[in-house]
């Protein structure tokens, strides 16, 4: 296994992105948020940014997918050692998840009703494909059970938050890749 390219996967809002970047800056390695690198792609394409829940209400799952995909392909194309925060719906998109092959997979994982918490902070998201609170939250419960168990049986390492605080939560992941890359020297 490969562990100059480390990526966060996980649910979404598990902070993958603000938990990277510190990761990142503690093991001196770049970061890139794919994410990030989606926008920039549909930028280019279309000509004004918008959020990834933008892209994905205005131009579907697979214009998204397809996104991921090729924003997943740019940064397997990196040179550099890199830790890479990744969309929450990575473990759907079997061909973004290719790009990751070889490479150390870190599951960060939080509890149900923390995540619930700061998903539905913002209303029910796009990917519910509902406007019915009780239905979104159903969908999301079992979306949630899904996808922990896929990204669960993939990655090499799982980092559970059990709803610590961010600055917890951050120390937590830190020690944790960081023991176990000094374990695999």
């Amino acid at each position: 296994m490969n562990t100059s390219r480390i990526y966060l996967v996980g649910m979404k809002h598990t902070g993958k992105s603000h938990h990277g970047a510190a990761l990142a800056g503690q093991l001196d390695r770049g970061f890139c948020d794919t994410d990030t690198i989606i926008q920039e792609i549909d930028s280019a394409q279309h000509g004004n940014r918008r959020t990834v829940r933008d892209i994905y209400l205005e131009e579907g799952v697979e214009r998204f997918r397809r996104l991921e995909t090729a924003a997943c392909r740019l940064v397997a194309a990196r040179e550099e050692p890199l830790v890479v925060a990744t969309g929450g719906g990575l473990c759907d998109n079997q061909e973004a998840l290719q790009s990751t092959e070889g490479s150390l997979l870190v599951h960060i994982v939080d509890t149900h009703d923390a995540i619930a918490r700061r998903v539905f902070a913002r209303g029910i998201p796009a990917f519910l494909q509902t406007k019915d609170e009780r239905l979104g939250r159903e969908r999301f419960r079992e979306l949630y059970d899904r996808r922990v168990a896929l990204y669960d049986s993939i990655a090499r390492l799982t980092v559970e938050l059990n709803g610590k605080p961010l600055g917890a939560a951050r120390s937590l992941i830190i020690a944790t890749v960081t023991e176990y890359l000094n374990g695999r020297k």
